[in-house]
């Protein structure tokens, strides 16, 4: 049961890490979509977080997001927490992998999309593709949630959360980027009460993950049950071993300012050019 928990808890805290730079061993699948951006949108840049350009357009789509979660907070309060809670993460992890790497993930979930799109279905294209630890059991579900965070219950990270939320119910995103790796993602059971808030509106959220880092996908298919006690042991050890390295990695990230207008709400330590 410890290491069923261990598992939820490194997919929903990892999607996945392994030695940066490394290229990875090929995975297959032929790309039927464009290697993924760091973030999908467009325009002038507002800042770089370990290199990886920012677009203001971005930064105006997260505040948003976090508006619907906290009204009656500053603008200036918001965005910062959106670019700390939001954007470093993806950012950072993303800049930590080569570019074969990102290359591959976006072929592996391109392909897996266009699986879906072809009315594949979501059990049989999960099972055979995603890097979930725990996709045998959950089924990609990362559960009922809700853009208003309650206590126990965090938000999904934003990019989740803009496509869930957004989208028809079973119908199936694009693949994007967050800080654990490439993800697709779905909606169903949709509940809705009379005079329910938009920020109340609750959904059973579904993603597919292609999980940054060779090494670490390579661990997570070494699991099987049956193992010994010292193999759990090992396994576990191994495990929370790659959770550090990627905390160490968003920790570490710096930003640098593009646009001056956006200095003041990151945070000082972060800047590169303070």
């Amino acid at each position: 049961m410890k290491l069923h928990l261990i598992l939820i808890l490194a997919a929903s805290l990892l999607g996945a890490c392994g030695d940066p730079k490394e290229p990875s061993q090929p995975e297959t699948p032929v790309a039927s979509g464009p290697v993924l951006a760091a973030f999908v949108d467009e325009g002038p840049i507002a800042l770089e977080v370990d290199g990886i350009p920012v677009p203001k357009a971005t930064l105006e789509r997260y505040l948003a997001l976090w508006k619907v979660r906290r009204p009656q907070t500053s603008d200036k309060t918001l965005i910062r927490e959106a670019i700390e809670e939001g954007v470093v993460p993806i950012a950072a992890m993303y800049a930590a992998f080569s570019e074969s790497d990102i290359a591959q993930l976006s072929a592996r979930a391109w392909a897996a999309h266009g699986r879906l799109e072809r009315g594949e279905q979501w059990d049989v294209v999960l099972a055979d593709t995603s890097d979930d630890p725990n996709k045998a059991v959950a089924k990609g579900s990362i559960g009922i949630r809700r853009r208003l965070a309650v206590p126990g219950l965090l938000s999904p990270s934003a990019e989740i959360e803009q496509r869930a939320f957004e989208m028809e119910l079973d119908a199936v995103s694009e693949p994007f980027c967050t800080e654990k790796g490439v993800q697709i993602v779905t909606a169903r059971n949709e509940v809705r009460l009379p005079d329910q808030s938009e920020a109340e509106l609750q959904r059973e959220i579904f993603t597919l993950l292609f999980a940054w880092g060779a090494d670490y996908r390579a661990h997570l298919a070494e699991w099987t049950s049956g193992k010994s006690e010292e193999e759990v042991e090992a396994f576990k050890t191994k495990l929370r071993g790659f959770q550090e390295q990627m905390k160490r990695r968003i920790r570490k990230a710096k930003v640098r300012i593009v646009d001056e207008s956006y200095r003041d709400v990151v945070y000082p330590f972060r800047l590169r050019n303070p």
